[in-house]
């Protein structure tokens, strides 16, 4: 198995993204690229990345957010949009991740 690293997209005023900063703030600290479509703010705590102007969500294919793209040795292995426990879980391979937030929100 190769090396994991996160990209997580997301957007304040995003209801799924409000509700999944504890989450975005966790994987954040572990190393996971937070990249913030309109406020480098955005979620608080966070090392985040300004993608005010969209170019990384273009690069990506960026339709929805909050998205959590998985990628082994730079390449995307794996993707999930909106919030859905379940998914975040598999693609991290964290299974308490969100214990605390609802099983699912749209994007």
């Amino acid at each position: 198995m190769g090396t994991s690293e996160f990209m997580l997209f997301v957007k304040r005023g995003c209801a799924a993204c409000e509700l999944a900063q504890p989450v975005i703030r966790a994987l954040a600290a572990e190393g996971a690229r937070v990249y913030s479509q309109n406020d480098p703010a955005f979620p608080s705590g966070a090392a985040v990345i300004d993608d005010s102007e969209l170019e990384q969500s273009f690069r990506n294919d960026i339709e929805t957010v909050p998205t959590l793209i998985r990628l082994e040795n730079g390449r995307e292995v794996a993707r999930t949009v909106g919030w859905v426990r379940d998914e975040w879980r598999k693609i991290t391979g964290r299974p308490a991740l969100g214990e605390d937030l609802p099983p699912q929100r749209p994007g």
